[in-house]
């Protein structure tokens, strides 16, 4: 028998800084870090090797290399940001309590430990460092306020959503006040307390705060080479139709998806995480569309990325690899796809739907259907662009619902019905305000609503109005 030919060993990586794949002198070897600019020349580096090249530029004053590439300016990813973070934070942790960098430290810290799935490390250092930072330099503080958003953020992540959203809702209403609406603080901030409500199966709150959100991060990148905010911008895109998937918008979702993927494949390149997650939702949508054939090749690609790519403990990433690897799966046999199709329009819609809000009403003033009049139906959803809401019909002689889009001019709203105002130009400070019908005048054209905190009730035009249901 032959001797099997010798086979060639493959090279490891290098460090992008020593330009050694050896191991360095803590015994590991250089580590993924999530960056690929300079023609891949920077997609290793020893945990070692960037620490010290980040200790020299913050002896300058520039911090940013502790968490991402100084060249494209993306962030480190995986096991080597955490090792980094710790690294930082063992460097300054002897310092006085009010050492800013310290505190930054600290804050990057809770952070990396978040996203690697730590949460019983980043609780602990979480809560000491907000009341130090509370007590140092008060609770308005920029530092606080990002020392409060990492708390709450860990919060929910663990899955404690009763101590998170006090803290999300609060740091809401601090950074538009302290900030402003459109500050890029106050917008991520707007987009946990979006995601928060999500996983509370608050599909409507969820998906305003995310509008809202979009809307003010596509404000901040207009113009001329306004990249800035571009990955932000583009991930509040993802999470939108990620939304609007979960609530089978899929005509909404498709676009805001693939702008989400083209924009992320540009800015970061094909295999960052985040434009492996973007394009794996991708697929999702064709394949929860039933569109199996533009579904495979987006969700081939993100599994064959993800599975490169070290987790080091980031939940997303793992839930990401089993669910893609999933639907790829399904994908190879037509009758396990058919099987999924049917059971997802069965049994997800009918779950989603269940738990969106709705509004009774009594149908009035329909001339092309009079019939209609003084019909009790239910308002399932309000169409922003059509300006109409979205009705349920009772069941007819079979048991069929239909639905139907009535205008707000053709409804009464049901005393004790849940509103929320909009469009007030005279007491804007009630717009989002949410509160109760008690009572339509026909003559005045006038609803009088009781909100939540107020002694006496407000009486709002119908166009200010709105019944408190899912808005699209």
């Amino acid at each position: 028998m032959e001797p099997e030919p010798a086979r060639c060993p493959v090279a490891s990586p290098a460090c992008w800084i020593c330009l050694d794949s050896e191991p360095d002198e803590s015994g590991a070897r250089p580590q993924p870090t999530g960056c690929a600019c300079r023609g891949g020349a920077t997609t290793h580096a020893h945990v070692g090797c960037l620490a010290r090249a980040a200790k020299e530029k913050a002896s300058d004053g520039v911090t940013t290399m502790w968490w991402q590439c100084p060249t494209c300016k993306q962030q480190w990813t995986g096991p080597l940001a955490l090792a980094l973070a710790r690294r930082r934070y063992e460097l300054v942790a002897a310092r006085p309590e009010a050492d800013g960098e310290r505190m930054q430290a600290a804050h990057a810290l809770i952070g990396a430990l978040r996203v690697a799935g730590r949460y019983e490390e980043a609780l602990p250092l979480g809560r000491a460092t907000l009341e130090l930072a509370s007590r140092v330099w008060g609770p308005e503080h920029p530092g606080t306020l990002d020392t409060m958003q990492s708390v709450a953020t860990v919060c929910a992540a663990s899955g404690d959503l009763a101590a998170a959203m006090p803290l999300m809702t609060q740091l809401v209403a601090m950074r538009r006040r302290v900030d402003g609406h459109e500050h890029s603080s106050t917008l991520l901030a707007t987009q946990n307390l979006a995601n928060a409500h999500q996983q509370l199966r608050q599909y409507h709150r969820g998906l305003e705060l995310q509008l809202e959100a979009v809307a003010a991060w596509r404000r901040r990148t207009e113009g001329d080479g306004a990249t800035r905010d571009e990955v932000a911008t583009l991930q509040a895109i993802a999470g939108l139709a990620h939304s609007f998937l979960i609530l089978h918008e899929f005509a909404r979702s498709l676009p805001l998806q693939k702008e989400a993927t083209d924009g992320m494949r540009r800015v970061l390149g094909p295999q960052h995480p985040d434009t492996l997650l973007a394009t794996g939702q991708h697929g999702t949508v064709y394949h929860n569309m039933g569109d199996h054939a533009s579904a495979q090749p987006f969700l081939q690609e993100a599994v064959d990325g993800l599975t490169k790519i070290s987790s080091g403990g980031n939940q997303t990433l793992k839930d990401a690899k089993a669910t893609l690897a999933h639907n790829t799966r399904c994908l190879a046999d037509p009758r396990v796809a058919a099987k999924f199709q049917n059971d997802m329009k069965r049994e997800r819609q009918v779950q989603v739907e269940a738990r969106l809000p709705s509004v009774a009403a009594t149908v009035v003033g329909v001339q092309s259907r009079p019939e209609l009049n003084g019909t009790q139906v239910t308002i399932r959803r309000f169409l922003i662009d059509k300006g109409r809401y979205t009705v349920e019909l009772p069941p007819d002689g079979d048991g069929k619902q239909d639905q139907i889009s009535l205008k707000p001019t053709s409804l009464e709203l049901a005393d004790g019905s849940a509103v929320v105002a909009t469009g007030l130009t005279g007491a804007r400070e009630l717009n989002g305000r949410r509160g109760k019908a008690q009572g339509w005048d026909a003559e005045a054209g006038r609803y009088t609503v009781r909100f939540e905190g107020e002694q006496r009730p407000k009486r709002l035009k119908l166009e200010n109005c709105r019944a408190d249901v899912l808005a699209l």
